[in-house]
């Protein structure tokens, strides 16, 4: 029996990645693929021909010194690194990348000149058709910080979440669907969140 606290989703959209809420940077997303629900809601996050990070994001409210859990669901398509993480500029942050070909952790780090940031936890699990559950709990002592979501054509070695710059094709991209900010340690079940500012919460799971 899988017994879960009660956790709230803080993504607003976590299914739509068209929504303003996801600022795109060197990226563009496209909908209409099958997610792992077998409904064509899924979204491919395809970089531009631009020279740089390509990712989308969101300034999450997040606490300081409070441990955050970011999970969410990835499929390879012409690449096949994707990252979670949060950051505070270029200089400062963590992630969290994972490899969807291998289904492994391909690796993770905190970089900081200010404030503290740290990664814990990264796990990727295989599901079907292809996609993966990712997941990785992240801190920060600092306030303001940034949760992203990257794609890359090479493994990260260091730095953060924006420090591996590349030129895109125009095309090529993974495929992202379910993802989760909670506040915790590690992540639970996926709860989705179609547009409740203010989060979506499951209950705590109560047995007699």
């Amino acid at each position: 029996i899988l017994a879960e606290p009660m956790r709230t989703n803080l993504i607003q959209y976590s299914e739509d990645f068209s929504q303003s809420y996801w600022a795109k940077s060197g990226a563009t997303v496209e909908s209409g693929f099958t997610s792992p629900d077998g409904t064509d809601n899924a979204f491919k996050l395809v970089e531009d021909t631009s020279t740089g990070a390509h990712r989308i994001s969101n300034a999450a409210a997040i606490t300081q010194a409070t441990d955050y859990s970011i999970s969410f669901i990835a499929k390879q398509g012409e690449r096949k690194y994707i990252a979670c993480g949060i950051r505070y500029n270029s200089t400062n942050g963590s992630y969290a990348q994972f490899n969807l070909d291998t289904g492994l952790v391909e690796s993770t780090n905190a970089i900081f000149t200010a404030g503290v940031f740290s990664v814990s936890n990264a796990k990727i699990t295989q599901l079907a058709d292809g996609y993966y559950l990712c997941s990785a709990t992240f801190n920060s002592d600092r306030a303001g910080v940034v949760m992203a979501f990257a794609m890359s054509d090479i493994p990260l070695v260091g730095g953060n979440i924006d420090t591996h710059t590349y030129t895109g094709d125009g095309t090529s991209g993974v495929y992202i669907w379910g993802a989760q900010l909670e506040v915790g340690s590690y992540p639970t079940s996926y709860i989705p969140n179609f547009g409740t500012a203010l989060g979506v919460t499951r209950n705590q799971d109560i047995f007699s």
